[in-house]
């Protein structure tokens, strides 16, 4: 984007509300992951690839009713992203409305493809997954580098290569899927209406966790635009971006034991799970002294990064937002396994209703640093109640085979 900080900052604001449409599958997406998981550890083949067919079509008839509803609302004039983020016409280079029209056609299809990611997780190699995820992200990058050296500060530019070089990653990677798991490979003719009412059951609570977290985080940029500009919300991202390396790399580690643990629980091997967790927790304390370490240096790295002073306040409350949603991913993705997740879901509305007047009190107030201790204050429901759920469901009768 060159020295334009502004246009970058909505770049961040716009990019973090497209991705708000992998939220919309209604939870089919994750209930896939556990539902092919049982399927797989009884080696019911034929079973898992009816669920892997019936994910397909669901997730397409969303996405075509979405982007018709979408694609209305945009041609009456109800949707102005002028309105919504209030910016001036001018402040901007492109039709802000007419990209997020062509972009939500991108993600879609993008957001329908990107199930072979659910299809690895529940064969336990996420590994792959998160290759398909990096890949995209190179190319785009590659792509951005390349386009910026002709032309610079082009925001619909930006946008295209953002969107469409993960696209094409998953359009390559889907033949070469389905040609290695032919046994997985999706056909009409094993669509079943009763998988898709057990993957709307067991998705819709994922769908209401998922909704509920994207309120927390994903509106927070929108929220700090609002309040404080597209500046601030320039300098939020930046160490949000930085902070979320720790995220990442803990995410890394405890997203494989969602589908062990699935595997585990059909197969009664509850004290792997607790054992497990335990580990989980040890590595979660590392990676707390590390954040640590990177809130020391933070001030230098955002220097040497892109030349842009952030507040100490602000990575302080960064730090702690990576903290807290460590600790509570470590145990949602046990109970995640087990398909429990009913507790997840009153902790994710409870966060709703505690971050939606922090936000607006506390951003009002301090901005960007608001709105983040608004999000870390919801996020202490989970971090109380998840750990109480779990030690509740390791002791259940169930649970006392060794």
């Amino acid at each position: 984007m060159g020295n334009n900080q502004v246009e970058y900052g909505i770049w961040l604001t716009l990019s973090s509300i497209v991705l708000w449409i992998n939220y919309f599958d209604m939870g089919i997406g994750n209930g896939l992951r556990n539902m092919l998981s049982e399927a797989l550890a009884t080696q019911d083949f034929q079973q898992g690839k009816s669920y892997v067919s019936t994910t397909f079509v669901l997730l397409t008839a969303i996405m075509v009713v979405f982007n018709l509803l979408y694609a209305m609302l945009y041609a009456f004039g109800v949707i102005d992203w002028y309105q919504i983020l209030r910016l001036p016409h001018e402040i901007v280079s492109v039709d802000l409305n007419h990209l997020m029209l062509v972009l939500m056609g991108i993600i879609s299809l993008t957001f329908i493809l990107k199930t072979i990611g659910n299809i690895y997780q529940a064969l336990q190699m996420p590994v792959v997954n998160d290759a398909l995820v990096l890949v995209g992200s190179l190319l785009s990058l590659i792509g951005i580098h390349l386009w910026s050296q002709v032309e610079a500060g082009n925001l619909g530019k930006l946008a295209f290569i953002f969107t469409l070089a993960p696209l094409f990653v998953y359009i390559v990677a889907y033949p070469l899927t389905f040609f290695h798991y032919k046994e997985l490979r999706p056909s009409l003719g094993t669509v079943q209406r009763k998988w898709a009412k057990r993957l709307f059951s067991l998705g819709g609570e994922f769908f209401l966790i998922q909704l509920a977290c994207l309120l927390l985080f994903s509106t927070s940029s929108l929220l700090i635009t609002r309040f404080a500009g597209p500046l601030e919300a320039t300098r939020y991202n930046i160490g949000y971006k930085y902070f979320m390396i720790i995220t990442m790399g803990f995410t890394i580690i405890v997203t494989p034991f969602w589908s062990a643990v699935t595997e585990a629980y059909v197969r009664g091997e509850f004290a792997w799970i607790s054992r497990s967790l335990r580990v989980v927790l040890y590595i979660w304390g590392a990676f707390t002294a590390l954040s640590l370490l990177m809130l020391l240096i933070a001030q230098w790295f955002y220097q040497l990064w892109v030349g842009v002073y952030v507040p100490v306040s602000l990575s302080f409350a960064l730090m702690m937002y990576v903290t807290i949603s460590n600790w509570n991913n470590a145990f949602a993705y046990f109970i995640n396994g087990t398909g429990q997740v009913r507790i997840q879901l009153y902790c994710a509305l409870g966060s709703i209703a505690l971050f939606l007047p922090l936000s607006f009190w506390w951003g009002n107030l301090y901005g960007a640093v608001g709105v983040c201790w608004a999000i870390n204050v919801a996020l202490l429901t989970s971090a109380i109640a998840l750990p109480y759920q779990f030690k509740k469901l390791i002791t259940a009768p169930i649970f006392t085979a060794k």
